[in-house]
């Protein structure tokens, strides 16, 4: 409606008029103009002539009808935009003392933290490993060789992240290696025919003031840490949760049938830090253990 609001009840009905500010005389009879508001019907009734104000106050002002309404913005339940580290470590003392096992700390209604379990093969090569590193061969981490952890090392750290949140998408920058996962929380699917990544395909969804997280389609050589493997049917979850004014806790489950005897469990707490940039990070720049024409790092680890 352009100038007014209609209501049908009844015989009655109100419009909008233009208002003529001529001053009614009470010995007779007020004119359609005198009042804004006029209402029309076969038994006036002051009562009627409020409820009808009132409704068309409501509709007039608010643009639309007293029935309609207006549709709903998406919300998250939580805002956790910033810059975060984990907890304890160097990166959040700042003072050159930091926790041995930063950013780690059980709750006794959580699953309990485990480290993973190798099986077969996988168990296999890493005891080879292992056995030659302690005859004197230096075992590097495929990060020597510029190579980004993904998930699910991507925790670890060291340095900072940044975490930049949308209705329908998550963003977490992990400044080593100038890394980003992009969670979607728009409801799509994992695609079975999309190329794994180092940090794979994760979506998610909110449960009530948590996250929750699914991630696969992840390389095979992204690794466990420590010189671990895994196979391509790793599978990963994890739970975040606000347990502080400015600290996350993170609660993760990695599962992998191939390469793993059981689930391994493990948790990092995040500390919001105001104030903190992210740095640029550019591993090749000035890199001491560049890779040879075979691709194997000066420390001995191959960098594909």
């Amino acid at each position: 409606m352009n100038v007014g609001a209609v209501l049908m009840a009844g015989e009655f009905r109100f419009t909008f008029k233009a208002v003529d500010r001529v001053r009614a005389d009470e010995n007779r009879p007020a004119r359609m103009n005198d009042v804004p508001l006029s209402i029309r019907t076969s038994k006036p009734s002051w009562k009627i002539r409020v409820i009808a104000f009132c409704l068309a106050g409501i509709a007039f002002a608010g643009g639309v009808s007293a029935t309609t309404k207006a549709p709903k913005e998406p919300t998250t339940p939580t805002n956790w935009n910033g810059i975060w580290v984990i907890a304890d470590s160097f990166m959040d003392k700042q003072d050159g003392t930091f926790l041995a096992t930063p950013g780690r700390a059980g709750e006794d209604d959580e699953p309990a933290m485990s480290d993973p379990t190798l099986k077969d093969e996988y168990l296999t090569k890493h005891q080879a490993l292992l056995k030659a590193e302690e005859a004197g061969t230096r075992i590097d981490d495929t990060g020597a060789a510029c190579v980004p952890q993904g998930m699910p090392r991507f925790w670890h750290g060291p340095y900072a992240f940044e975490i930049t949140q949308t209705p329908l998408q998550i963003n977490i920058y992990q400044e080593w290696n100038e890394q980003t996962r992009r969670i979607y929380l728009d409801g799509r699917k994992h695609n079975p025919d999309a190329d794994p990544t180092f940090n794979g395909h994760s979506v998610g969804h909110w449960q009530g003031r948590e996250l929750l997280i699914d991630t696969g389609l992840i390389r095979e050589d992204s690794g466990l840490g420590a010189g671990a493997t895994h196979s391509d049917q790793i599978h990963i979850t994890e739970k975040i949760k606000q347990v502080g004014a400015n600290l996350l806790l993170v609660q993760m489950i990695v599962t992998d049938p191939k390469a793993l005897a059981e689930p391994w469990v493990s948790e990092y707490r995040l500390r919001r830090k105001s104030g903190m940039e992210i740095e640029e990070y550019v591993c090749t720049e000035n890199n001491r253990n560049i890779t040879n024409t075979n691709a194997v790092s000066q420390s001995g680890i191959g960098s594909k």
